[in-house]
């Protein structure tokens, strides 16, 4: 999963993730990897794709990439990230979600999760210089370890569909908006679409899968 930049130079961040799935599948062996070696081989990637790029925006630019799943022989899953951040590399790679926490994480428009989630929009911590741990016992505990895998994919849909409506009913242009892509990743099942759209109609798409019937 990414947020921030959509591409490097011509070339889309979609399409660059493809293909690095592509070097994945050569490079990493199934029988012993760890996610840790994949977000290591990520990040080198993504930085070789970055200095190639012909175009290169502005200072304020940013770009977040997620990568979660199971190590292999695992039995929790954990969650990896890295970054650039007002144009620099964050280094090294970041274990954000660790086998035994139970958090929601959340990027990009960031501001309407916030503000149910932790009870204030960001922006107001560091204005007026607030004291995070203070600010933890308003947090919102919607998430447990626990939960069944239709209520994270209910609230994953909620999150997502509440901050488009947030920024719909905002001044300016709705930069969170459009069809929402919603899969799973669980120990037995791998990684599962549970609502995908298409370029074109099912009758056009017969070959594809509806995983979430299956």
């Amino acid at each position: 999963m990414y947020a921030g930049m959509a591409n490097f130079g011509s070339m889309s961040v979609t399409n660059l993730s493809k293909d690095l799935r592509i070097e994945l599948e050569k490079s990493v062996n199934s029988d012993s990897y760890t996610l840790e070696e994949v977000a290591n081989y990520a990040i080198m990637y993504f930085q070789k794709e970055y200095k190639k790029s012909h175009t290169v925006p502005n200072q304020y630019h940013s770009f977040e990439f997620w990568i979660g799943g199971y190590s292999h022989g695992n039995k929790h899953g954990e969650i990896w990230k890295f970054e650039i951040r007002y144009g620099q590399w964050i280094n090294p790679v970041q274990l954000v979600q660790a086998e035994t926490s139970n958090r929601i994480l959340w990027g990009g428009q960031i501001q309407a999760i916030s503000r149910l989630l932790l009870g204030c929009d960001p922006q107001i911590v560091q204005t007026m210089n607030l004291d995070a741990d203070k600010l933890s016992k308003f947090h919102t505990p919607l998430v447990d370890a626990s939960m069944p895998v239709q209520d994270a994919i209910d609230l994953a849909d909620f999150l997502v569909d509440m901050t488009k409506k947030y920024f719909a009913f905002l001044p300016g242009a709705d930069i969170v908006a459009g069809d929402t892509d919603i899969a799973t990743v669980t120990k037995h099942e791998g990684f599962k679409w549970i609502r995908r759209k298409h370029y074109y109609s099912s009758q056009l798409n017969r070959r594809e899968t509806d995983h979430a019937t299956q």
